[in-house]
C-alpha cells in the first residue's frame, strides 16, 4: 500500500500551518508543505494563493497512493506564479525557465481553479470537446483575459483594435465576474470554441489556460514566453499548435498563412486533440508527479 494508507490512519485531515504568519517564515512564498516522520505524514498550507493549495494538496495526496518508502523527508510545492530565485532540492515547482524538468509538477488547475469558473477540470474539459465537435461561427483569433498581468497582453489587445476583422481580444478581471459577480465581459472556456482560432499568452510567468485549450479541437496560438510547464517541452511546433514571436511582431502573418492552409489547419487539430487526451489529463498529471517525487526521494 502507499503512504496515504498511513497517512490517513495517522493524520485524518489536511491541516492550515499559520507558519506564514511567524517571522522565520514572513518572506517565503506560497507553497504546500509534506513531511514524513516515520510513519506519520503531514499536508500543511504555509501562505495562501487563492484555491490553489487546495488542489495542490490533493494532486500530492492522489501521488502518495503510488509511492512507498522508508526514507523521511521534507519537500515544499510552491503555488504562486514563479519560482524562488534559487531552486533547492526540495522544492517543486508550476513552471520554470530551465531545463530542470525534475523540479516541475502539474499546476493546481489540473484539478480546479474556482476563480476562472472551473469546478472541475474533467467536468470543463469534457464540455470543451463536445463544444469543439461543432463547427465555428466566427474564423476570428479569439482572445479574454487580464492585460495588467503582463505588457505583452496590452500589445496584444492593441493589436485587436488595430485588426477587428482577425482577432477579438477582450480585457477583463475573471474574479470580478466569477466571485464579486460584476457586469464584466466573460466567456466560459467551452465557449472559446465558438471561435475558429484560439490564443494563450503569459501572464505573470506560465497560463494556466493553455492546457485548456488543446481540448477545444480548435488551431492554438502559443505566444513563446519564458516560463513553461512540466508538457512544454513535447509540443512540437506546427504539429500542435501555431508559434508566435514573444513580441506577438508576427501575429498577424501566422494568422494570414494558417488561414491559407486548411489542410495544415485540420492536421494540428487532430495532433492536439490527441496530445490532449494522452498527455494532458489528470491521470497523466499524476503519474508525472508521481515520479518526479519518488526520484527526488530516491536521490536523497
Amino acid at each position: 500500500m502507499g503512504l496515504t494508507s498511513f497517512a490517513y490512519k495517522k493524520i485524518d485531515k489536511i491541516t492550515k500551518d499559520q507558519k506564514f504568519l511567524l517571522k522565520q517564515h514572513r518572506n517565503k512564498l506560497p507553497h504546500v508543505e509534506l513531511i514524513k516522520t516515520g510513519e506519520f505524514l503531514k499536508i500543511s498550507f504555509i501562505g495562501k494563493s487563492q484555491s490553489r493549495g487546495f488542489s495542490t494538496a490533493k494532486l500530492i495526496s492522489d501521488c502518495l497512493k503510488n509511492i512507498k518508502t522508508d526514507k523521511d523527508f521534507l519537500f515544499r510545492f510552491f503555488i504562486n506564479d514563479k519560482p524562488n530565485d534559487v531552486i533547492s532540492k526540495e522544492d517543486f515547482y508550476y513552471c520554470l525557465n530551465s531545463d530542470h524538468k525534475d523540479y516541475l509538477i502539474p499546476d493546481f488547475a489540473f484539478d480546479s481553479w474556482p476563480e476562472a469558473g472551473i469546478t472541475s477540470f474533467e467536468e470543463i474539459t469534457n464540455q470543451m470537446l463536445l463544444k469543439g465537435l461543432d463547427r465555428w461561427n466566427d474564423n476570428r483569433l479569439f482572445w479574454i483575459g487580464n492585460k495588467k498581468t503582463n505588457v505583452i497582453r496590452e500589445r496584444l489587445i492593441q493589436i485587436g483594435e488595430d485588426h477587428p476583422d482577425k482577432f477579438i481580444f477582450q480585457d477583463t478581471f475573471v474574479d470580478n465576474f466569477v466571485i464579486h459577480k460584476k457586469d464584466v465581459p466573460y466567456t466560459t472556456l467551452p465557449d472559446h470554441c465558438k471561435y475558429k482560432y484560439l490564443i494563450d499568452v503569459e501572464g505573470n510567468s506560465y497560463s494556466a489556460r493553455l492546457k485548456f485549450l488543446f481540448y477545444s479541437r480548435r488551431v492554438v496560438f502559443i505566444q513563446d514566453r519564458e516560463w513553461k510547464e512540466y508538457f512544454h517541452d513535447q509540443l512540437v511546433a506546427y504539429k500542435h499548435y501555431i508559434p508566435v514571436k514573444n513580441d506577438l511582431s508576427n501575429l498577424v502573418s501566422q494568422y494570414e498563412m494558417i488561414e491559407s492552409k486548411p489542410d495544415l489547419y485540420q492536421e494540428i487539430i487532430n495532433n492536439a486533440y490527441k496530445f490532449a487526451i494522452e498527455k494532458l489529463t489528470y491521470q497523466s498529471a499524476i503519474k508525472f508527479m508521481t515520479a518526479n517525487i519518488i526520484n527526488r526521494i530516491n536521490n536523497l
